[in-house]
């Protein structure tokens, strides 16, 4: 039996769409506070442990690859996202790496249905660098909301859930960072599968401007502001 880790922290549920440009997380750099933590997690979901396998992990990888469009390899400025799909619906799993191949159509519809079985975005999974095999245990720590299917996903059985707390998720992330101090640098787990000549076009909130840095190490280009308010980026496959 293997662990993995669960997303780092929990996927923020402020992913824009149909909230408008401002409906986004952004934490200033300095000291945090107790409302930072309550907008990452604004839901009283509490912890959940699960008993899955490794082509369990990857199809829930492959669920929250839905939230992108298939994009024709050569193309310029496709969009990106499919709106369609809540952001919140792309969870990461953290002590994964991973490639995303947008090439490929998704597995699953936006409501979770199974519309392309020979269909496979997730390239290259591996667990502490080793290829993981479908056969493999391991155990996952996720939500209380995702483990019981909600948001397109599986609704897992009682037999695979082997702990659920009663402490909320906010709870632990507050007392996580009162205990560890200063947030650590994440270390990137997943990247988008190569597609020379290939660009796309990502809508995100306006406050990715006063992040230092941040356009330059994603290696975006600014194209300026939509007419509902969100910054428009360009990003090289």
């Amino acid at each position: 039996m293997r662990a993995c880790r669960s997303c780092r922290p929990p996927p923020p549920f402020k992913t824009g769409g149909r909230g408008g440009p401002l409906h986004f997380t952004d934490i200033p750099a300095g000291p945090l506070s107790l409302r930072h933590a309550a907008d990452l997690c604004g839901f009283p979901n509490t912890l959940c442990g699960l008993r899955l396998s490794g082509a369990e992990l990857r199809d829930w990888l492959e669920r929250a690859a839905v939230c992108f469009h298939q994009i024709i390899p050569g193309g310029t400025d496709q969009m990106l996202c499919d709106l369609g799909v809540p952001g919140h619906v792309f969870d990461l799993i953290d002590g994964l790496n991973y490639q995303i191949d947008l090439s490929v159509p998704p597995r699953h519809s936006g409501a979770g249905v199974l519309v392309n079985p020979d269909a496979h975005r997730i390239r290259d999974l591996r667990h502490d660098g080793r290829p993981i095999d479908d056969d493999a245990m391991f155990l996952l720590a996720t939500n209380s909301y995702r483990a019981s299917g909600a948001g397109s996903y599986r609704a897992w059985p009682d037999a695979a859930v082997v702990y659920q707390g009663q402490t909320t998720i906010r709870e632990i992330v507050v007392g996580h960072l009162r205990s560890t101090g200063p947030v650590p640098a994440v270390t990137p787990m997943w990247r988008f599968a190569l597609m020379p000549g290939t660009t796309v076009v990502l809508d995100t909130g306006p406050g990715v401007r006063d992040v230092p840095g941040a356009l330059i190490r994603a290696g975006a280009i600014d194209l300026g502001q939509t007419d509902r308010g969100f910054a428009r980026l360009r990003l090289a496959l």
